[in-house]
């Protein structure tokens, strides 16, 4: 907890204006994949990457969050050598079960294990092989989050990668002048998931600190995967409740619908973004006071937390007004199929500002060591968002999605916040404006 407030604050704020900046170009990747796929093709990849982050999501076990542990916590100690050796031990395991996933998802597909509507099977391939470098990256990011270097992770991977694709794009569109095909478009997510990967790779060896790159790894991997045990379902249960609604509504909506709802829920995303940016700042401060909040001393860890709600917070609003008033423009970027995004997007929003009220409740319960209090509140509004999508879209279409997404949302903070509450004396939420009194 050495980082000056004011200072640990312009940070925050740094990354979560690279956050937006990718978000930014992710909103451009996405207008122009509108403009330049037939609605059922957007939706087929929309559906594809879901599937694609729940499948990295599990292959990655829970590393790339545990890495965000490892390293600020070891180096702390003066373990460089046990920083090495988890970096190295967590990103070689990784990869070779997301090489195995991707072996096991081809030939499903090749077999025809898997069924798949319309013409999907190139870019069913891809998709499967896209889980490798999506690991990497996820690793990466965990590497140099943990080394307070967050928001080189963001400009690297989420601007320079959806950048990639929209000059791809471009090439592609110059080429064919036709609808591209979900294969195509897949291919060029693949290649330039490749390319951001290599370039992440050399960024971490030159930001890693001299004293772990000096050292010989040690390795301690019984605590680790003990440790990363805890965190992984956890960060499976992230990857569902973010996944979810575009899982269920791939089986259930018409890809017209899915194509409606993936905008709204782009955009939606910017908010999400936003509040982990500010969360990935406070994540190694957090972990370096972890000792003086098991002692009871949470005076500095709940003004890091009250901090970082706020912030939260504001940007909810200003989401809110923002969308309210520019979002009937900005869709019809889209196309005219894509202007009845408006009122989901609305209920997305609203629900999020809604959540930001309780705080960043379940990372910090999942960094802290209880990962169940994150695990049972996100699994309890994945329930609640897939029971919700199965009774709402077939009658309201993207607007039961956003409603049900929105609910799952609300369920999940409230759940965490309160759990959190009672187990560490810590309160996440906006309205605890300053530490709890010395007991």
């Amino acid at each position: 907890m050495q980082a000056n407030p004011p200072l640990r604050q312009a940070a925050a704020w740094l990354n979560i204006a690279a956050k937006l900046g990718g978000m930014a170009f992710s909103f451009l990747l996405y207008v122009a994949l509108a403009r330049l796929m037939t609605p059922e093709g957007f939706a087929d990849v929309a559906v594809l990457i879901a599937w694609v982050s729940l499948a990295a999501a599990l292959a990655s076990l829970s590393f790339p969050l545990a890495l965000v542990r490892f390293v600020p916590e070891n180096l702390a100690a003066g373990r460089a050598d046990l920083a090495r050796g988890a970096v190295q031990f967590s990103i070689a395991l990784t990869l070779l079960v997301a090489l195995a996933f991707a072996a096991l998802a081809s030939v499903g597909v090749l077999a025809g294990l898997v069924e798949l509507p319309r013409d999907m099977t190139r870019g069913a391939m891809v998709a499967a092989c896209l889980i490798v470098p999506t690991v990497l990256l996820l690793d990466l990011s965990g590497v140099l989050t943990g080394l307070k270097r967050a928001v080189a992770s963001e400009l690297i991977v989420n601007v320079m990668r959806p950048a990639l694709m929209l000059g791809g794009l471009a090439v592609l569109w110059a080429a064919h002048r036709t609808p591209l095909s979900t294969g195509w478009v897949m291919s060029l997510y693949l290649g330039s998931g490749v390319f951001v990967a290599a370039c992440c790779v050399v960024y971490c060896l030159t930001a890693l600190p001299t004293e772990l790159t000096r050292t010989k790894a040690a390795y301690a991997v019984r605590d680790w995967v003990r440790i990363a045990g805890g965190f992984m379902s956890a960060a499976l249960a992230v990857a569902l409740y973010e996944r979810i609604d575009l899982v269920v509504m791939g089986f259930i909506a018409p890809a017209s619908e899915v194509a409606v709802y993936a905008v709204a829920a782009r955009f939606g995303q910017t908010l999400v973004v936003a509040a982990n940016g500010a969360s990935a700042v406070m994540a190694p401060h957090l972990v370096e006071g972890l000792p003086d909040l098991r002692a009871g001393r949470g005076e500095k860890v709940q003004r890091l937390v009250g901090d970082t709600a706020r912030t939260v917070l504001k940007l909810s609003l200003l989401a809110l007004v923002a969308f309210a008033v520019l979002a009937p423009w900005l869709l019809k970027l889209f196309g005219p199929h894509y202007e009845s995004a408006y009122v989901p997007l609305m209920l997305l929003v609203s629900g999020q500002t809604v959540c930001a009220l309780f705080g960043p409740a379940a990372g910090i319960a999942a960094l802290a060591g209880r990962p169940r209090i994150a695990v049972v509140a996100m699994l309890a509004g994945s329930a609640v968002n897939a029971s919700l999508n199965l009774a709402l879209v077939p009658r309201l279409g993207a607007s039961g999605a956003a409603v049900a997404t929105a609910a799952g949302m609300i369920v999940t903070s409230a759940i965490a916040w309160a759990w959190t509450r009672r187990r560490f004396d810590l309160d996440t939420s906006v309205f605890r404006a300053a530490p709890p009194p010395e007991r």
